[in-house]
Parts: C-alpha cells; structure tokens; sequence
C-alpha cells in the first residue's frame, strides 16, 4: 500500500473551505479535507490538519527541527494565497478557538 503524507494544516483547511463557501459548493466540498482519504492507487494522510501553523511552528522552533516554506505561498497571484492573506490568516487569528472547535467536529462527523 502506498501512502503520501503531508503537512497540511488547520489553516489549509480552513482556507479550502473558504475557498469552496465562495464557489458555492455543497456539504462535502465544505467539509474539505479528511485526515485519510483512500485514491485508487494510494492513501492520503494529513495528521496534522488539527494544529495551527503558529503551534506547528513553535513545535518546530522548540525543537530545533530544520523547516522550510515554499516561496510561492506568499504569492497572491495564486488564489489559495488570496484567500490565506486576505481571509483566512485574519479569521484565525481573531477567531482561532472557536474555528478549531468547528473544524474538529466536522471532522468527528465526517469518520461517522
């Protein structure tokens, strides 16, 4: 079985399903992304989507583990980034407690 791991976070989360509200989509594209989703040939597991990026930072920080970040995530040509700058980023940061309670449910929902 192969397994692709990443490191997305509750912000990524939020910010897709910001992105999905906007376009209009339905429940399942608002729920957004599930921490294992199985592909025909693979299985997608995102551990870490109940953190927020400040926590993983200083985890990282703390630790004295070695991170980089991708030089077009403050590219606002992309949408994605758009939407983090613009929206998501403040959301969170005023309301972070209250979007993770959200989030978390909607992910307990979704594993039923």
């Amino acid at each position: 079985m192969k397994i692709l791991l990443t490191a997305h976070h509750l912000g990524d989360r939020f910010e897709w399903m910001l992105m999905q509200f906007c376009k209009g989509a339905g429940c399942v594209e608002l729920a957004g992304m599930q921490a294992v989703s199985k592909r025909s040939s693979y299985t997608l597991l995102r551990p870490l989507l109940h953190l927020d990026k400040q926590e993983l930072l200083q985890y990282l920080l703390k630790n004295s583990i070695k991170f980089f970040e991708d030089a077009s995530n403050s590219d606002e040509k992309y949408k994605r980034n758009e939407f983090r700058h613009n929206y998501s980023q403040p959301l969170l940061k005023k309301y972070l407690s209250g979007i993770k309670k959200v989030l978390s449910i909607w992910m307990r929902m979704s594993k039923s």
